[in-house]
């Protein structure tokens, strides 16, 4: 399962369809609040985040060291991928040094989705 973390309802349900087509089951909440919710209560369930950078309340970096700190206790990091529409305000190595494992720009494609899926999801049993 991946946790889909945006604020915008149309690019949120895309996420969630990108998801499905890549045989996985996503959960879409729509801040950072949200997301440590699910997160603290649920870490064991997801493979996988996917996260906005620019969220009202906890921006996406912020929520990212948030999200790192509370799997701390876990034996392995899952990955976060940050999304942007703002790439020239957002580098490579902000992400890297909030605790994403990398970045994909808006609008984003299925195919980009998939190559990240491959990249950084293990791709055992879909769930």
């Amino acid at each position: 399962m991946i946790l889909i973390v945006d604020d915008d309802r149309v690019q949120g349900r895309a996420l969630e369809l990108f998801a499905e087509q890549c045989g996985m089951k996503a959960v879409l909440v729509d801040s950072g609040e949200e997301a440590l919710k699910r997160f603290s209560s649920d870490s064991a369930d997801y493979r996988a985040v996917v996260m906005d950078w620019k969220l009202p309340g906890i921006d996406g970096l912020e929520c990212t060291r948030q999200l790192r700190k509370l799997e701390n206790s876990s034996e392995s990091a899952i990955p976060i991928i940050g999304i942007t529409g703002y790439a020239p305000l957002l580098s490579k190595d902000q992400c890297l040094a909030a605790g994403m494992n990398d970045y994909l720009v808006k609008p984003i494609t299925l195919e980009q989705f998939k190559i990240m899926v491959n990249l950084y999801i293990d791709q055992g049993p879909s769930d």
